[in-house]
């Protein structure tokens, strides 16, 4: 590489450093602060009870979110979302979270900006739910009440 190409490089580093380490520090427009009072998942990742910050990335793209602990600490991860409107029989919420499955683990379908109707769904391939659900069992302590018995 010829040194030209290498500043590019490390300009555009700092620049994407800059701006993924910046948003965690001071509440933006785009931001949607969501509490969880039990686990829940999104694509990928079990969330812990507590506060999260769900920000809209890109105002060219809309559909990028990224997933911050309210403090900053700790980044899950960005995620690709579709719109949705909030149903009429759920005006009530800012959150629809779905059953569990058959690991116990429930899904935040969907979150909407307080008080519109406008909100955002995360999609959820095959592959997620299975490596949701085996996240799930490996955290469920092992049920050692019938070892050694006959």
């Amino acid at each position: 590489m010829n040194r030209v190409t290498k500043n590019i490089i490390a300009v555009l580093a700092v620049f994407f450093a800059v701006q993924l380490s910046v948003p965690v520090l001071a509440q933006q427009p785009g931001d949607i602060n969501i509490h969880v009072l039990n686990e829940v998942a999104v694509p990928g990742h079990l969330l812990a009870p507590g506060d999260y910050i769900f920000r809209s990335i890109s105002s060219v793209n809309p559909h990028i979110f990224g997933i911050w602990t309210r403090d900053g600490s700790k980044f899950m991860g960005f995620y690709y979302v579709i719109g949705v409107e909030r149903p009429y029989d759920r005006r009530n919420t800012e959150i629809d979270v779905s059953d569990a499955d058959e690991a116990g683990v429930r899904r935040i379908e969907a979150w909407y900006w307080p008080g519109e109707r406008d909100g955002y769904q995360f999609i959820y391939s095959t592959q997620d739910m299975e490596r949701l659900d085996r996240l799930a069992q490996a955290r469920r302590p092992l049920d050692t009440s019938s070892v050694g018995q006959e």
